[in-house]
């Protein structure tokens, strides 16, 4: 889709050494945030935003792989991502939350209020463990001058933010069916 090139584009031009991003969507579910939560890989870059106009905080995860593919490192995806490479993966999240918020424009006025990186994948805690969240998952592929990487980002967006636009996304998703 558009979005997702668009979302390419501006990874591209946003990372420090991927010459090419491709990002497609990989899938869609709903499961529980402690699932969503114990899923996640303890070298991610795990953020979180918040966004004027939404109840509640966005989660997402760039694994490991993406991560060392945007940020150019020469380390294993299992290898831990020093605090100070991941500092530099700021720019990127912030970016990613500038697109998110043009995504739900016209749904609802949103803008972001703030983002923030986690060093600890388990610590954001957007709803309870128990609730429900639907989760948005894309594959990147990232080509740059240390070789071809590819990985998960996920976005976790708990039922309760997101239970106000269930008519409106209905609506919306009739709409381009037509």
């Amino acid at each position: 889709s558009a979005l997702l090139e668009t979302w390419a584009t501006s990874l591209s031009a946003t990372s420090h050494a991927a010459q090419r991003v491709g990002v497609e969507h990989a899938f869609a579910d709903q499961t529980t945030y402690w699932e969503f939560a114990h899923s996640l890989n303890h070298s991610s870059c795990v953020f979180t935003i918040e966004i004027n106009g939404m109840d509640g905080q966005i989660v997402g995860s760039i694994g490991p792989n993406t991560a060392v593919g945007l940020l150019g490192l020469e380390i294993d995806a299992g290898e831990a991502i020093a605090d100070a490479d991941m500092q530099t993966m700021q720019p990127i999240v912030e970016r990613l939350a500038r697109d998110i918020e043009h995504l739900w424009q016209p749904l609802k006025p949103v803008s972001v209020r703030s983002v923030r990186l986690w060093a600890n994948a388990f610590a954001p805690r957007a709803t309870a463990m128990h609730e429900v969240i639907g989760l948005l998952a894309f594959q990147a592929h990232i080509a740059g001058s240390k070789g071809e990487r590819a990985g998960i980002v996920e976005l976790c967006y708990p039922n309760l933010l997101l239970e106000e636009f269930f008519p409106d996304l209905l609506r919306l998703s009739q709409n381009q069916r037509s």
